[in-house]
């Protein structure tokens, strides 16, 4: 009787453990996930400017080129904030400097993305999402 207990409880307990897990990462080590969408027309013949402010729109780029956008991060709390590129424009586009760092309460942060067209990329047009991950300024301290 005792075995098969011990058999109910251990599954039992690895779900608690699970959720417990989850509930924490989502309401104390996450504050705000943000959304960024990204695009990039990448050809041979032209180059353009996209002047859109509602995202990372860097127009066309000339192979071999590159393009360059300044984003403001402000948090309203201090934060620590991790970028995260996704989509087809994640081989291009890059974040200079480091991808995470610390950013005060209502103080702007300058964050510059790059997109960089070396010869013998694939043309066309790329687009993606740029996440930024404001968590606790603890969850930083262990993710460094």
């Amino acid at each position: 009787m005792k075995r098969k207990t011990v058999f109910l409880l251990v599954p039992l307990v690895f779900f608690a453990v699970a959720i417990l897990l989850v509930l924490i990462y989502n309401l104390f080590l996450i504050r705000e996930v943000r959304a960024v969408v990204a695009d990039v027309n990448i050809n041979t013949e032209y180059v353009g400017m996209d002047g859109d402010i509602d995202g990372l729109h860097f127009g066309a780029i000339k192979v071999p080129g590159e393009s360059e956008r300044d984003v403001f991060v402000k948090p309203d709390e201090d934060s620590f904030v991790m970028i995260k590129v996704t989509g087809d424009v994640k081989d291009v586009l890059f974040v200079e400097g480091k991808p995470s760092f610390f950013a005060k309460g209502g103080e702007n942060t300058l964050v510059t993305f790059k997109v960089i067209a070396e010869k013998g990329i694939d043309l066309g047009k790329r687009e993606g999402v740029v996440y930024f991950y404001l968590m606790h300024p603890v969850t930083g301290t262990f993710l460094r």
